[in-house]
């Protein structure tokens, strides 16, 4: 890392709201908000081969006027295991969420209530975040997006957390004679896939062959939460038994693949090759008898992460 990395400025996150909540899935259920946050992530402090550097700004670095190593183990690309004395200039890092959600609720009595939404929304950009969600990278400002450029290439697309379209249903019934019973359903699309190419040893996985998120989605994703509960009234106490059983469908969706195209670092060699230089296996051979190539990853899109199977949980609670 070149000295003068560290006289850069501090990182710097510039986020504009319009509405409120926050555009992050997870954050926005555990919140409760609503849709209508739309957040620019403007600025981020991450390493480039060779120097520090906010992604957008005016420095040297980020101009692309600083010296730059391509580290690629491309067998081949002409200038890989070359420096220059310039680089490329790297633009903004975003983070774009758009989104409007309905929601409709209703006191049917003092006994039952019932709430349905849906949510259409987008997050695209260019960057994911704090953490690096494409690999779970949980160094914030310093993650590896910007390590070398051409690691921004085909970077701009549906981020990993993107989902389309979000229903949800909730209702709860209070029985006169303390039986409580709630239920909360949901469906959504499923999360975007990328297709992730082999750069050298220590970055398997992190070009982006292709746009980033369009390679497909993971399964849509649905299920149902089921919650009892009955008072029992003891004097001045009342003892609750009460059971919550999540996953009730037991769906099991899978929820991410094995993305990593080639990570044992294949490359069509062959100049008379339609696809010189390419990612992957050479068609026609060591096994490959698709018509492009293939990958070197037997687990390439199999599945590597499901939703929890069915869980009961019980509980007492106690009122005094």
């Amino acid at each position: 890392m070149h000295s003068a990395a560290a006289q850069q400025p501090p990182p710097v996150d510039h986020e504009l709201v319009a509405g409120h909540g926050e555009p992050d899935e997870l954050a926005r259920r555990a919140a409760g908000a609503t849709a209508g946050a739309l957040t620019l992530r403007g600025y981020a402090v991450a390493p480039s081969s060779c120097a520090l550097f906010n992604p957008g700004g005016d420095g040297q670095a980020a101009s692309g006027f600083f010296p730059t190593c391509n580290g690629s183990a491309n067998p081949t690309d002409p200038t890989a295991g070359t420096c220059s004395s310039s680089g490329f200039p790297v633009g903004d890092a975003k983070r774009i969420f758009r989104g409007i959600e309905f929601v409709a609720r209703k006191q049917f009595s003092n006994t039952f209530w019932a709430q349905a939404s849906y949510l259409y929304s987008s997050l695209r950009g260019n960057y994911s975040g704090a953490i690096r969600e494409a690999s779970g990278q949980t160094d914030p400002g310093i993650n590896a997006d910007y390590d070398y450029y051409q690691f921004t290439f085909n970077a701009y697309g549906d981020l990993e957390l993107d989902r389309p379209h979000q229903a949800r249903i909730d209702a709860v019934y209070n029985a006169p004679f303390g039986l409580s019973v709630g239920g909360q359903f949901y469906v959504r699309s499923g999360l975007p896939i990328s297709r992730f190419g082999f750069f050298n040893n220590f970055y398997p996985d992190l070009l982006f062959l292709d746009q980033r998120g369009s390679n497909g989605r993971t399964p849509t994703d649905y299920d149902l939460n089921i919650s009892l509960g009955y008072n029992i009234n003891i004097g001045p106490v009342t003892v609750t038994p009460q059971a919550y059983l999540l996953n009730a469908l037991n769906r099991q969706t899978v929820t991410s693949v094995d993305a990593t195209f080639n990570p044992a670092g294949s490359f069509v060699e062959n100049p008379a090759s339609p696809f010189f230089g390419q990612a992957g296996v050479e068609p026609g051979t060591n096994g490959c008898t698709a018509s492009t190539p293939c990958p070197d990853n037997p687990d390439y899109r199999k599945a590597n992460q499901r939703n929890n199977p069915r869980l009961l949980r019980v509980a007492l609670k106690v009122t005094f």
